[in-house]
């Protein structure tokens, strides 16, 4: 039987380009779906929750550790909405080296050189969806630009802001389209070092509920706008509402035929207008076709007196038939792009566009508590506004609006944000924390709120406790080096310290080998352990050492003269960490031990051969082992042990693993020689019998002591007549092979 298949729709949005219209804004890209055909795109169900992957080769700019956070808490803001069906989860099933866009798996990936073939220059980062026409998204991948732009996770600093990009490349991710918020995430602009869009305004959220809804009461706005002149349907009209506060709550589009649906819209009294797309956004940024621009800025209910709706839950309220008429008064234009506005602040604002006179012009702020002059300055071209925010401003987007005696009005949306005051960071204690993270980092400032993240380098830290406005407590996640503190506030405004944490290892000295040598100096020792830095201090009862190598797990000396008996070692890294061992090892009054010789030096693996040990200094308790470790612990110890003189001991081989194995041998007083690969396990001779074959003769000799003339002898004569039989027979061979050679050259020659 024939399946028929869904045709396929490549839609490739979110392409995040340089203004023409601000030189220090750069485009990304209202909680508007993505339209295939018409029809909004969506993940089906049983696709959620999403899964994404982070690409393996990261970033040239940044650790990958770096990267793997930013991105983490990017998807993370996207699945903390409440009342959706919807959210991210990262795969980590997946092969992360692949960087393959046309299957199943939903990467994010850096294309440092292009190879992508989506970037361009003022591309920072591009979303490329596959959806069939029906609408169902069937795959999404997010390409960020690492040739052509730098990235970057901490505020203030030079680039991109990685988390506040790969946020808005998500929000497509989803299937949500550019808005016309100039505050909001998925505004299709963006500038380096701006940190707020990290946080989802009301319009991206009020977007995914409407997508994916979960069955919440909310409520529903429609309506259809025409012109006055003729009733013609206005299509692609931007509706926006603001709430009873002047705040952006959600946006939404007209269709072919006039027609907005604003679902998914909380409970509140709203002021509903529509504007066209002349800027910023426009049609370029936008998946929806056709978009109308020849119509004026009109509130539902009028541009003197807009209408209230009042909206209840589960309610669909329609506002019927919004007219407009012409227009020429439009603003789109402003700088900087957009305001961040601070409550208890002032600030300026620059806005233009066209049919803009400066005479009998009023420029406001919707809703209360942000001022403007009665007559701002107007330079010709645009107007210069200084605006004064109050300390109790409702918090969210605002729209920038600017009227005219004959009725006329325009608004740049959501061009301001008001925010609660950024953070500040006066201190934080202590100056170093553990490698392993779980120190308790305390941080004093300023303006620090119930839900403030910290990052700790580049990874959030756990556990932030806000114990007041000037204080707050949270747990270090594992690092190294020197990190710098940031807090972020519930809307992104981000703090950052001005001095940095050190993150290091806590040193911890777990044996010393050997624990014990000459008071003449010169004993080889290992320190081992763990968390040793190369820039460390070693001391001997408070004396400077200096290590001849250092490892992570093991610090290398030779140790200097000393009066005999037991010292401590302290052992100190950069980051101030120290561990101190106690009577950690004993100089002693003699010689270190020395080892010359073991022969032989290989046997059975089976053990019992024995083996004689050359060297000097060895004292009547001496213990021998083997497979020893390289810091001298464990090991087997001899079956048998004679020593026979102080340079001199005999030993009994025990049973090994097949291989190579270290040797140590330890006086009583903890002194040591270590001979390394010093004996070498063979594998076991199987013995075999047969009626047809011969024996093997040996001899055992005695343990313990030397062997006699007698003995050697007696142990030697089956080899000597089995040597002295093989070569009668080999002489026979040899006799018997020349004739045969002399008798075949002579029939060769016949």
């Amino acid at each position: 039987m024939r399946r028929s298949r869904t045709p396929l729709t490549l839609l490739a949005m979110s392409v995040v380009a340089l203004s023409i219209l601000s030189p220090s804004a750069t485009p990304v890209a209202a909680h508007i779906p993505l339209f295939v055909g018409g029809i909004p795109a969506k993940w089906h169900p049983s696709d959620l929750p999403l899964t994404y992957v982070i690409q393996s080769d990261g970033s040239d700019d940044l650790s990958f550790e770096a990267v793997v956070s930013a991105i983490r808490e990017a998807f993370t803001e996207w699945s903390s909405i409440d009342d959706t069906t919807f959210s991210f989860i990262e795969d980590t099933t997946s092969d992360p080296s692949s960087r393959e866009l046309d299957d199943s798996t939903h990467i994010v990936l850096f294309d440092e050189d292009g190879s992508s073939g989506w970037l361009s220059p003022n591309i920072i980062a591009v979303t490329p969806l596959l959806a069939q026409t029906s609408g169902r998204i069937i795959d999404a991948d997010i390409i960020v630009n690492g040739r052509d732009h730098t990235f970057t996770t901490v505020s203030g600093q030079p680039g991109y802001d990685l988390q506040s990009i790969i946020t808005h490349e998500a929000g497509h991710v989803l299937g949500l389209d550019h808005c016309a918020t100039i505050a909001g995430t998925l505004f299709p602009f963006s500038t380096e070092q701006t940190t707020h869009v990290r946080s989802l305004t009301s319009d991206e959220k009020v977007g995914v509920r409407q997508l994916y809804p979960a069955g919440a009461a909310f409520g529903r706005i429609i309506g259809n706008v025409r012109r006055a002149v003729d009733d013609t349907a206005v299509r692609g009209g931007s509706v926006v509402a603001l709430d009873d506060d002047g705040v952006v709550v959600t946006t939404g589009y007209t269709d072919a035929n006039g027609n907005f649906d604003l679902q998914a819209v909380p409970v509140d009294v709203y002021h509903v207008y529509v504007q066209p797309l002349l800027g910023p956004v426009t049609a370029d940024s936008l998946s929806l076709d056709p978009i109308d621009t020849d119509f004026a800025t009109t509130f539902f209910g009028g541009n003197d007196s807009p209408d209230s709706v009042a909206l209840a839950a589960g309610q669909i309220t329609n506002l019927d038939i919004i007219e407009v008429a012409d227009g020429t008064l439009q603003l789109d234009a402003a700088g900087p792009t957009p305001r961040i506005a601070p409550r208890g602040s002032s600030a300026s604002l620059f806005i233009g566009g066209s049919g803009l006179t400066g005479v009998n012009e009023t420029i406001t702020v919707t809703g209360t508590g942000v001022t403007t002059p009665l007559t701002p300055t107007f330079t010709g071209t645009f107007y210069s506004i200084p605006i004064s925010i109050s300390p109790t401003a409702a918090l969210g987007p605002r729209s920038v609006r600017i009227s005219n005696d004959s009725g006329a009005t325009a608004l740049l949306t959501g061009l301001i944000e008001v925010v609660d005051p950024p953070p500040v960071i006066t201190s934080f204690t202590p100056s170093v924390a553990d490698s392993t993270g779980g120190t308790e980092l305390t941080i004093f400032g300023t303006g620090f709120q119930s839900g403030s993240k910290v990052y700790v380098g580049p990874v959030r830290a756990s556990d932030v406790v806000v114990i007041s406005p000037n204080e707050l407590r949270c747990q270090t996640p594992p690092g190294y080096g020197l990190v710098p503190i940031q807090v972020e506030g519930p809307n992104s405004q981000v703090a950052v310290a001005t001095s940095k944490l050190r993150i290091g290892y806590v040193p911890n000295i777990t044996a010393v080998y050997p624990n014990a040598g000459s008071a003449a100096g010169g004993t080889p020792i290992t320190i081992a352990g763990s968390g040793f830095e190369e820039e460390l201090t070693l001391e001997f009862n408070g004396a400077a050492i200096t290590p001849e190598a250092v490892e992570f797990d093991a610090i290398h000396i030779t140790t200097p003269p000393a009066t005999a008996g037991a010292i401590s070692i302290a052992v100190t890294n950069s980051t101030g960490f120290t561990d101190f061992a106690a009577d950690a090892f004993h100089y002693v009054d003699h010689d270190d031990p020395t080892v010359a010789s073991v022969s032989p030096a290989e046997g059975t693996s089976n053990g019992g051969t024995l083996i004689q040990v050359l060297g000097s200094g060895f004292r009547p308790a001496v213990t021998v082992r083997f497979a020893v470790s390289p810091d001298g612990s464990e090991g087997v110890i001899a079956q048998s042990i004679q020593r026979r003189s102080e340079t001199w001991i005999e030993v009994v081989a025990p049973s090994l693993p097949v291989g190579l194995h270290n040797m140590v041998v330890e006086n009583d007083d903890g002194s040591k020689a270590c001979v390394l690969d010093a004996y070498t396990a063979t594998p076991p001779i199987a013995s075999s019998r047969s009626r047809d074959g011969g024996g093997v003769c040996g001899a055992v000799l005695p343990v313990g002591r030397p062997p006699t003339s007698g003995e050697m002898w007696g142990a030697r004569l089956p080899w000597m007549v089995l040597l002295a039989l093989l070569a009668l027979s080999v002489l026979y061979e040899m006799r018997t092979d020349r004739r045969s050679r002399q008798l075949a050259g002579v029939t060769s020659r016949k």
